[in-house]
Order: structure tokens, then sequence, then C-alpha cells
């Protein structure tokens, strides 16, 4: 909860950025996250960065607590007959937990976004939020909206950071470089930035289904069409502050 509050502003001009339609010719109004978050204040005041905070906490508590709650057990699941647990095996059983995760949270997850791409306005509070996407645009349609390309950022990114880190922190001690804490943040570094290299496209892609209604497509369509008309670096849109 403590990681939500002290990141979501950071959170908010990734949305920003990733939904941001950029015109040629027109100069974009979201250039870097420090800027945007300078934008979204002078515009909308103090408290507009952290819109959502309220359904990302709710989001944090459901993913995080089914992730690694159900981690020790779906790690028993996947062992060998000897009980060893290889770095494949155990990156797969976070990948499942974070995909049952992801199952629960996904409508907290479109509830954040909407706040922190609109500020909420046409919501009179977090739980009207909620009613009001099942009433006007269904649950599949509404809090499920997304839910393929959040299940595979979600998925990819808790596997990338478990295997990442792991690779990187032995590697590291192979070399000859001694234990400490420099190599485990180092480790960390190196997973965190695999894992948003990896796990970007989807997230970007997720972000622009949940902060928009209608008929989207198939998600092999809507990013095809994304290639087509914005090229490849659409993907990797708020890049810096999902970092």
């Amino acid at each position: 909860m403590i990681a939500e509050a002290t990141t979501i502003p950071l959170d908010t001009a990734k949305v920003r950025l990733q939904t941001q339609t950029i015109k040629e010719g027109v100069a974009p109004k979201y250039t870097g996250p420090f800027q945007t978050i300078g934008v979204i204040v002078k515009e909308q005041g103090i408290q507009a960065p952290f819109k959502g905070i309220t359904a990302g906490c709710h989001r944090m508590f459901i993913f995080t607590g089914l992730r690694l709650g159900l981690l020790d057990s779906m790690k028993d699941l996947v062992r060998k007959p000897d009980g060893a647990l290889p770095i494949q095996r155990e990156a797969l059983a976070a990948l499942m937990t974070s995909g049952v995760g992801i199952c629960f949270a996904n409508p907290s997850d479109v509830v954040k976004v909407r706040y922190q791409n609109t500020g909420g306005g046409q919501y009179t509070g977090v739980l009207n939020a909620y009613v009001t996407i099942a009433k006007t645009e269904g649950l599949l349609n509404g809090l499920w909206r997304g839910f393929s390309a959040n299940m595979i950022r979600n998925c990819t990114i808790s596997a990338v950071e478990l295997v990442g880190y792991s690779k990187t922190k032995s590697g590291l001690l192979g070399l000859g470089v001694q234990d400490g804490p420099h190599v485990h943040i180092t480790a960390g570094l190196t997973a965190g930035l695999l894992a948003v290299m990896l796990g970007s496209p989807a997230d970007v892609v997720g972000t622009r289904l949940v902060a928009t209604q209608g008929d989207s497509g198939s998600l092999g369509v809507y990013c095809l069409n994304m290639l087509k008309n914005e090229g490849i670096s659409s993907f990797y849109k708020g890049f810096i502050p999902n970092f």
C-alpha cells in the first residue's frame, strides 16, 4: 500500500503518456514523466496525480495478496518428484499465481486507469465507478476490459523479474563479485529493466484498452493497427516511469 501511494504520480504519468495520441506536426502535450505530472497539477490541481489511489490500493491488495499468498503452494505443485525446484519451474509458479491474481484484480485495474486518465470526474466515488462501469459497459466489456493484455503483461513481468534477478545475481557471483547489497540492487534493477522491456507492449495495449469504451476488436487486430498507425515505438510509451 505504501509503495502504491508513493509511486502513483509516476504511474499516472505513465498512463497519460501511454494513452496520448501523437499527431504529425502537433507538439505532444506530454513529453516526459515529470513534465506530465507538472501539466496534470497545473490543469487539475495538486491532488490530480493521486487520482486512482484507492482503486490502486484495491488492485495491490487483491493482486499482490493472491500472487504472493499462493506462491508457496504453487511452488510445491510444480516441484520435481525429488523435491527440486529449478528456476524455470519457479518462474512457472510465479506466472500462474500472477494469472490467478489478475483474474480477480482486473476490475480494480480498470477503475484505477479510468481515474488516472480522466481524473474520475464522471464518477461520484470509487464504488460508484465500479457500479457505473458494470451497468453501462457490462462485466466482460467493462470491468474485465483489457483482460487478455493484462494477463500477458502481469504473467510476463512476474516470470521475467524472477528469472532475471536469479540469473543476474548468479552471473555476478560467478564473475567473482562479492555478495552484498550492491549485487542484490544490481540484480533487481536488471530484472526490472528486462521485465519492463518485455512487458511494456502488453502494458501499453492493456492501458489503452482499459482507458477507452466501445468495441476495439480482437487483441491481435488492435496491436496490428497500433503498429501500422504509430510504429513500434508506440508499444514503449511511458517506458521511463514504468521502469
